[in-house]
């Protein structure tokens, strides 16, 4: 709950939450950066997605691609190790990173790396998590890179609907909905 409002504020307030967003995505040669400090800052945006804030999310989300581009090694990472976050906004928008990273991408090994965590996480099993969003990044950053013809191995059929993932475990009625929000 704290981190979400001083997300909210910080942001509102065009402070330090707005400093890292605009640089990260400032065109700039960040050569000289080690992966380790941008895995670090990376880190850093990637829990900017906890923002119930829209605007915040899609500029931390830029903001990582720009972060990102050209470090397809440091986003598998990053993938990697938020793997098993429970925030769907985290999951999903990591996967619309890998999209847009690997869409500005010219480094073919690189984004090879990268389509085949994807597909071995999301894909491989049949059953991709239930996030509708998630998919949708995580297919298109896929498809991105077998238009190149990077990844022969992966069967286009196993990044298409239908798939076979498995629903809630039970769906609550509205009489149950009502109860459990009107106190």
């Amino acid at each position: 709950h704290w981190w979400s409002m001083f997300l909210y504020w910080d942001y509102s307030d065009a402070g330090n939450v707005h400093g890292v967003i605009e640089w990260a995505w400032a065109e700039r040669d960040r050569s000289q950066i080690s992966e380790a400090a941008i895995e670090l800052y990376g880190t850093t945006l990637a829990w900017f997605f906890t923002s119930s804030q829209r605007f915040l999310r899609d500029r931390a989300t830029k903001a990582l691609v720009s972060l990102l581009e050209g470090r397809e090694r440091v986003l598998v990472r990053l993938l990697e190790k938020f793997r098993e976050v429970n925030d769907p906004y985290v999951s999903a928008r990591l996967y619309a990173v890998a999209h847009g990273v690997v869409l500005r991408s010219e480094d073919n090994a690189g984004v090879k790396v990268v389509a085949e965590w994807i597909h071995r996480e999301a894909f491989a099993a049949g059953a991709p998590p239930p996030s509708v969003l998630l998919r949708m990044h995580a297919a298109a950053a896929v498809k991105a890179v077998m238009v190149r013809g990077l990844v022969p191995s992966i069967d286009p059929a196993t990044i298409r609907t239908p798939f076979k993932s498995e629903g809630p475990e039970a769906i609550r009625s509205l009489d149950e909905l009502k109860t459990q929000f009107q106190g």
